[in-house]
């Protein structure tokens, strides 16, 4: 009997710690994967050069390379020749094929990520059907404008964003009708703990809101 308490009491604090220690591992793994990765994107080069020259390299240069290149570009573009200078090599971009396949996701996703503005980012976490009726699914709200007349029906709709678990970036885009959204109290960053974390970081209760009441017809 003795026997098997210390052995669930070991198991116990095998798995308390276990669960402190993984994301802390896990966070410094992706941390050395993306200093490795950036690192060696642009500073092998130099380093290479550096070892041979004078038989040193240094670490991290390539994230100073990168940074540096970062802050160059965002203090040009906030100067006048810059706006008309950016546009002309995007134009010149887009007459490659490959890259007319790639750069246009890129700068929807830099501009979803990095933009100010509110229409930009996830307005507000709501459960929907999906992927049958049978069962809820979180999404998110991502325009308070009502679109009219969907279907030739003339009943409103919210434009739905439902993400994919783990990556919340990418998902599927689904029209709901006003009465069929569940508006949640629920903060979207809360909301997307949830979908990131697989269901593990959840709220008890899922609080939600008073039906939206969609405005009249204009």
């Amino acid at each position: 009997m003795e026997t098997k308490t210390t052995f669930a009491k070991f198991k116990q604090y095998f798995i308390s710690g276990l669960a402190i220690l993984l994301p802390v591992f896990v966070t410094l793994w992706v941390l050395k994967i993306l200093f490795q990765i950036s690192d060696g994107f642009l500073g092998d080069f130099i380093n290479n050069y550096l070892y041979d020259e004078y038989g040193y390299r240094i670490p991290g240069l390539g994230i100073l390379i990168m940074v540096s290149l970062i802050v160059l570009a965002g203090y040009l573009t906030n100067k006048v020749f810059a706006r008309r200078f950016f546009p002309e090599i995007e134009r010149w971009l887009m007459k490659f094929p490959l890259v007319r396949n790639i750069y246009p996701s890129a700068k929807q996703l830099s501009k979803f990520i990095f933009s100010e503005s509110s229409k930009a980012k996830f307005n507000r976490a709501v459960l929907v059907h999906w992927p049958h009726q049978d069962c809820y699914t979180l999404g998110f709200i991502m325009n308070e404008d009502i679109t009219y007349d969907l279907c030739a029906g003339g009943q409103k709709y919210y434009t739905v964003y439902v993400p994919t678990v783990p990556n919340p970036l990418t998902g599927f885009i689904s029209f709901y009708k006003v009465e069929d959204t569940i508006l949640l109290d629920m903060k979207v960053d809360e909301a997307l703990k949830v979908i990131i974390s697989g269901g593990v970081i959840s709220p008890k209760v899922f609080k939600t809101q008073p039906p939206a009441s969609p405005p009249s017809q204009p």
